[in-house]
């Protein structure tokens, strides 16, 4: 029994330090949004600054979990950049597109602009991320067509995605042995 405890202790340690973040400064990772409205529809352009030290993987923040919340127009992205919206969950992401060929990349010291879509939602107060491919993760708020989250959807999400991230670096090192 003592050893089925601490075993389970073990885990809640490893799983503890695996939530904590990256040495991370407030600054590091900015999303500043420009919202405008034409009478009928938002307009929102984003720019995402890296003062990180590492370039960032993604970057995602909380929508309206609504087929309909948001409009993406392809021709308005970065070049080299795609935006995701999965409306089951509520969450936009800009990240490098797939094609090798477009330069794109959200290396430290860089700013890149010209992140666009329309909703009919007002902006608001919403969480972000980003994940930078040391694995490191900085938060902070930008505005969004968005309701304020409940403090526990925010804690599910997050334990969540340091649940997934545990799966995979276990499955990672069972494949390696």
């Amino acid at each position: 029994m003592i050893q089925l405890h601490r075993s389970t202790t073990l885990l809640a340690s490893a799983l503890a330090l695996l939530a904590l973040p990256g040495l991370a400064s407030a600054d590091d990772v900015q999303i500043t949004p420009t919202v405008t409205f034409d009478g009928s529809l938002y307009t929102y352009h984003y720019s995402v600054v890296n003062n990180a030290p590492e370039t960032l993987a993604i970057v995602s923040f909380a929508t309206y979990p609504l087929p309909d919340a948001l409009t993406l127009d392809p021709t308005t992205f970065p070049t080299g950049f795609d935006i995701a919206f999965d409306p089951g969950v509520g969450l936009v992401s800009f990240l490098e597109d797939s094609d090798p060929n477009t330069p794109g990349a959200f290396d430290p010291g860089t700013t890149v602009s010209g992140f666009t879509f329309t909703s009919a939602f007002a902006p608001n107060g919403s969480p972000f991320e980003a994940l930078d491919v040391a694995g490191n993760t900085f938060t902070g708020t930008t505005l969004a067509p968005n309701a304020t989250p409940e403090p526990g959807v925010s804690a599910l999400g997050a334990a969540l995605v340091f649940g997934l991230g545990f799966a995979t670096r276990r499955r990672s090192r069972k494949a390696s042995a």
